[in-house]
Parts: structure tokens; C-alpha cells; sequence
């Protein structure tokens, strides 16, 4: 079994080198942050970026691993990556689809911040919809009562009839 500090070790059955994958910096990636399940990403991030980039970022999350200084090897190898990128003026590969991504991160028992993330801002997005709506509402109702008290005030002026108030019986 693979170990992240470790990347040398027997491959698992899990192992993207087990698997078939031919390229050994995408091995190296798996091993060092443990997430098997993400090796098409990491695919897709050796194809579109430069090696020396992704060298780096693999070493910093190798080096922080070794220190102790990281929580999540998956983390923080993208974070590396990404802020490697945004200095050289590079775009880090476009994502699945959510449904997919969702589903793909989620296959384990636990769900990671990214496939979280796919869920929590539709849903936030939707609450902003229907807050919205329920504001739109509200305005409208206000100006449906403003309207019948306008009606009401120019029926009273226009008519000799005393009518007596709706709040006093």
C-alpha cells in the first residue's frame, strides 16, 4: 500500500499504476496525496500545465507532509498548483461536469470540500432566488394595500354617505 511519504511502496489495487496509467508524474501525485479517485484530474493537469510546475507543487506537499505543516495532501498540492499557475498566467483545466464530480468525490464515505462546494452553492443560489421572490412578494402586497387605501380615501371624498372605518365596527 501506498504511503504519501512513500510513494515507492507496493501499489494497491487502487493504485493509478495498478490501474494502467502511463504517466509516471500522475503515479507520483497519487501516491503523495492519497487520492486515487482524482487521477483523471491529475491527468488532465499533467497534459495542460508544465511538468516543472507540477514538479514543484509535488514537492512542496511532499516537503509539508514531511514537516507535519499539511492536514489534506490533496488540498494542498492544488492549492500549490494554482498559485503556481496564477503567477505564470496559466488556467488550471476546465472541471467535470458537477453531477459527475459530485458523484465521483463522493464514492467514499467522505465527500471532499470541492464536491461540497458543487452542492452547497447551488443551494445557496436558490435560497437567494427565493429570497428574492418572497421580497418581490412582499413589495407587491404593500402596493396592493396602498392602492386600496388610495380607492378607499377617494371613495370616502367622492360619496355624501359616512362609511364607517374597516378597523372600528
Amino acid at each position: 500500500m501506498n504511503s504519501p511519504l512513500n510513494p515507492s511502496s507496493t501499489p494497491s489495487a487502487d493504485d493509478p499504476q495498478a490501474a494502467g496509467l502511463a504517466r509516471p508524474l500522475v503515479t507520483d501525485i497519487v501516491a503523495i496525496t492519497g487520492e486515487a479517485d482524482r487521477a483523471r484530474f491529475y491527468e488532465r493537469l499533467v497534459e495542460s500545465l508544465p511538468e516543472d510546475l507540477i514538479q514543484t507543487a509535488l514537492t512542496d506537499t511532499r516537503d509539508g507532509l514531511a514537516a507535519g505543516r499539511v492536514r489534506n495532501a490533496g488540498a494542498y498540492f492544488i492549492a500549490s498548483v494554482k498559485r503556481a499557475a496564477a503567477r505564470e498566467g496559466l488556467a488550471l483545466p476546465a472541471r467535470a461536469s458537477t453531477t459527475s464530480r459530485t458523484n465521483a468525490a463522493c464514492t467514499n464515505a467522505t465527500c471532499t470540500n470541492a464536491a461540497i462546494s458543487d452542492i452547497y452553492t447551488p443551494l445557496q443560489q436558490a435560497r437567494h432566488a427565493l429570497r428574492q421572490s418572497a421580497i418581490a412578494i412582499r413589495d407587491a402586497t404593500d402596493d396592493a394595500i396602498a392602492a386600496l387605501q388610495l380607492a378607499e380615501a377617494a371613495l370616502r371624498a367622492s360619496t355624501p354617505f359616512n362609511i364607517p372605518d374597516a378597523d372600528h365596527d
